[in-house]
């Protein structure tokens, strides 16, 4: 089955444009190894290099044509597939000529699948399909040997003169991937690199990160924006529907705080005795109450001196002292903690997030906000969102704080961060970022009013599948049997591609939803092992089940429905309880035929299992040798 042309350039494009770096030295694991290209001799520098060809000709050309050829390299194989069979099927001076009818007759003709004529069509006649939406092949018809390299250039966005050894390059690194993989590495991290960088050369973040869900939004942010940041420098929260501003901001709240006594000497009693006596009855025995402690660490004649020189005779120091002392030993003994409930500002994530940047200009402080879009934003900023309206990453309008919080602030901001509750008003400095993530298919969220939305960066992340990774959905379970020797039932034989999974499905539910909303990202569920395999039944359990329940099952029993089967010659809906059924030995397992029917809708094929090809191979093996 031929490969999807257009699918296939899309995240190249993508990673092209944004390879936008001017110096970039190649990786020392490339220039040790490749010393020479098509005979040619190849010298590196920093970011150029020269090609010397057999008589002695120099090309200099910037180290960026390796990167960009690179990226190009998994088109190689598949452009050449097409052209290869295209040069198989139709004769070579239709393809001259660009006869359209000839070439339609030729391809239709021909034994192969209904899919893979309509690719070839597209590839023979319509360019824009496959080589970057530019119709651009060069004035070059596909019987020619170099009739990819217009296309190629195109792709590339790269202007078709000295530039065309871009395409020398790409054919050689087509054929030597392990060559292209280091560059490509090498690329990815140049293009991360460069965009942490224009980030951190922003004063201020101020976005939100939205998209489908399993796109890798939190992802993002902690590899590419926090990877560097100090923990404590980061203040994490996730809105929901019970989110508001005391959750948020912080609130007066009953604090139980211990009784903790400062500890006094002779002199400081003295002291403190004189100004006590005159303010309360029987000041005598409340003093001895609440002093004891420190009382007792004196000695007894200094003790009794303290009370004889404040009027207090003898005969009463020496009676009622013991008895003061025992009576509030007595109570203290009772007491599981010494203890008392008071009132006070307890600050939340904004908060603390807020006095961290006044206390630490120099450093760049970032409160992310997961799932911003799952609670009340009105209710949960407030006045607040009025500081969201930032000038060079400070807050334009400052905000009145209340009364608690400006007492709380006015305690913590002092010296040179009391700016930042300066006549009581509230900004956001320059170093506080605020960086939110919002799963637009979310069903339990508030809407956010156009005021709010206004004062953020909005930046989409894609359900795009990452170019360097691939993962399988493993048709297999385990389940271990009571009793008996415990042996592991492998169940399935079969893996799918997710990639494959991704791209099938998520056309579906666009033309479902008429929206890229509720589409599926690469991340949606984590594998579950080294071998990047997903089990089927954490497929079962969270894919199907999300796509059934928040997508399909109420769409009717159409073609374009992956859920749709033929029930007694009229179509229907599969329900989600067909993916399970119960086994020999009464457990409830899931349903592979079920799960082989709806990849069957979804026009993927299913790969037999490595390991079940290898254990037939080597009983084929002994079949042979036996004979």
């Amino acid at each position: 089955m031929l490969p999807n042309l257009n699918e296939l350039i899309s995240p190249i494009i993508e990673k092209i444009r944004r390879f936008k770096i001017l110096d970039c030295p190649l990786p020392e694991s490339f220039t040790s190894q490749v010393k020479t290209i098509n005979n040619d001799i190849v010298e590196y520098g920093k970011s150029s290099s020269c090609i010397t060809n057999r008589k002695g000709q120099h090309i200099f050309l910037s180290n960026n044509w390796f990167y960009i050829a690179a990226i190009l390299s998994p088109l190689n194989g598949p452009f050449n597939l097409y052209k290869d069979l295209l040069n198989r099927i139709v004769d070579k001076e239709a393809l001259k000529k660009s006869d359209e009818n000839a070439i339609r007759l030729a391809i239709n003709t021909y034994n192969i699948d209904q899919q893979d004529k309509e690719y070839l069509l597209k590839f023979a006649l319509d360019p824009s399909w496959w080589n970057g939406g530019t119709s651009n092949t060069g004035g070059k018809s596909l019987d020619r040997g170099d009739a990819l390299v217009s296309a190629v250039l195109s792709i590339a966005n790269l202007i078709n003169a000295s530039q065309s050894y871009v395409a020398t390059l790409w054919f050689y690194l087509g054929a030597h991937p392990e060559y292209a993989n280091i560059l490509n590495d090498a690329a990815n991290k140049l293009i991360n690199d460069i965009e942490l960088s224009e980030y951190k050369k922003r004063s201020t973040l101020q976005e939100i990160f939205f998209g489908s869900p399993g796109t890798g939004k939190s992802f993002h942010i902690k590899n590419d924006i926090l990877s560097d940041v100090k923990e404590e420098f980061i203040f994490r929260t996730t809105f929901h529907p019970d989110s508001d501003y005391a959750s948020f901001v912080g609130t007066y709240k009953p604090v139980s705080k211990k009784i903790v006594r400062k500890h006094m000497d002779y002199e400081a009693i003295c002291s403190a005795f004189k100004n006590f006596k005159g303010t309360t009855e029987r000041p005598f025995h409340k003093f001895v109450a609440e002093h004891y402690e420190d009382l007792e660490n004196i000695d007894r004649a200094l003790r009794k001196q303290i009370f004889i020189e404040n009027e207090i005779t003898e005969s009463t120091f020496e009676t009622e002292y013991t008895k003061a002392v025992s009576i509030t030993q007595h109570l203290d003994s009772i007491k599981t903690n010494k203890e008392t409930i008071s009132y006070g500002f307890e600050p939340q994530v904004f908060t603390e997030a807020y006095i961290k940047a006044w206390q630490h200009p120099e450093e760049q402080i970032y409160l992310i906000i997961e799932e911003i879009n799952r609670g009340n934003c009105a209710q949960i900023f407030g006045d607040l969102f009025q500081l969201l309206d930032r000038k060079n990453g400070v807050s334009e309008y400052p905000v009145k704080a209340d009364a608690a919080l400006a007492k709380y602030l006015i305690e913590e901001l002092r010296d040179r961060a009391s700016e930042g509750i300066e006549n009581g008003k509230l900004k956001l400095p320059a170093n506080l970022n605020i960086i939110a993530t919002m799963n637009t298919s979310d069903q339990s969220l508030f809407p956010m009013d156009s005021a709010f939305k206004r004062r953020w960066e909005w930046k989409y992340i894609p359900t795009i599948a990452p170019a360097d990774k691939e993962r399988k959905l493993a048709l297999n379970f385990k389940e271990n049997k009571e009793g008996g020797d415990k042996k592991t039932i492998d169940a399935g034989n079969y893996s799918y591609s997710w990639k494959g999974f991704l791209n099938a499905i998520n056309i579906r539910i666009t033309k479902a939803t008429h929206s890229d909303d509720k589409q599926l990202g690469f991340w949606f569920v984590k594998a579950e092992n080294e071998e990047n395999n997903i089990s089927v039944s954490t497929f079962v359990s969270k894919v199907i089940f999300y796509l059934w329940n928040d997508i399909f099952k109420d769409f009717g029993p159409k073609d374009t429905n992956p859920f749709t089967v033929d029930i007694n010659g009229s179509k229907g809906i599969m329900p989600f309880s067909s993916f399970f059924e119960i086994n020999s030995d009464g457990q409830i397992v899931e349903n592979i035929g079920v799960l082989h029917t709806f990849m069957k809708n979804l026009e993927i094929e299913p790969e037999i299992k490595k390991e079940i090809i290898e254990a037939q191979n080597i009983q084929i093996q002994e079949e042979n040798q036996s004979e």
